[in-house]
């Protein structure tokens, strides 16, 4: 979802949301991570574009992209029914679970990158978030032993994306496995009813490649294989 969201903020007519791409894991990462918050009970669509000087218009110039993962779109309902918001919903049915699991990890666990609170801050990892230490004295090990004990709720995690609520929702439906395609661009951007450069779309199979997270990690001086964790 961060990968479709930065590569939209590409084309004319989208805001800029400055995507670049985490190497070691292949997680998208840029200003679509804002609308993250809207997964909290307490997330507000309007208090996220205010901070970022832009407000919701139906008629904007601008479209500006975001990712979440869902758990909370009914409080975007209203948004949604005046034409404020469009929701992309990506389907997961036929996909691969082990391997979306484990890029699920290894792009919220194992990359450090800017935190979506400490933006500026470079040194914070995201598991730091869930470690019940001060920052500044959690230790590698800390991080393996939490890493550790988040990797086993693969079931939790499962259950939580059969049970997003899409009902009253307007929302286009695109499976996961025609969109994550080298001709995944064509695909979303045929659903979607835009159009771009043939530029844009090699731009999609390139970085593609670059967004599947590899079968082994480094963090915290250690080799974190996908064998080993979904075993």
């Amino acid at each position: 979802m961060d990968f479709v969201a930065g590569w939209l903020g590409t084309l004319p007519g989208f805001v800029d949301s400055r995507w670049s791409m985490d190497i070691g894991t292949g997680l998208s990462v840029g200003d679509t991570h804002f609308t993250k918050s809207l997964d909290n009970p307490d997330s507000d669509i309007g208090r996220i574009m205010y901070h970022q000087d832009m407000c919701l218009d139906k008629d904007a110039d601008l479209i500006w992209t975001g990712s979440c993962h869902g758990n909370m779109l009914s409080r975007l309902k209203l948004f949604n029914e005046l034409g404020q918001v469009d929701i992309v919903y990506i389907d997961l049915t036929g996909a691969n679970i082990d391997q979306i699991y484990w890029e699920f990890l290894a792009k919220t666990y194992l990359t450090k990158r800017r935190h979506i609170v400490d933006y500026l801050n470079q040194n914070l990892w995201i598991i730091d978030r869930d470690i019940d230490k001060e920052k500044q004295l959690i230790s590698d090990q800390d991080r393996i032993e939490k890493f550790i004990q988040l990797s086993k709720g693969k079931n939790q995690i499962t259950q939580q994306i059969k049970n997003i609520k899409l009902d009253g929702i307007r929302y286009t439906n695109l499976l996961y496995t025609d969109l994550f395609q080298p001709t995944g661009s064509h695909y979303l951007l045929d659903q979607l009813g835009l159009v771009a450069s043939e530029r844009h779309h090699e731009l999609w199979q390139s970085a593609l490649k670059l967004s599947t997270t590899p079968d082994q990690v480094e963090a915290w001086g250690k080799i974190w294989t996908k064998l080993d964790l979904l075993n």
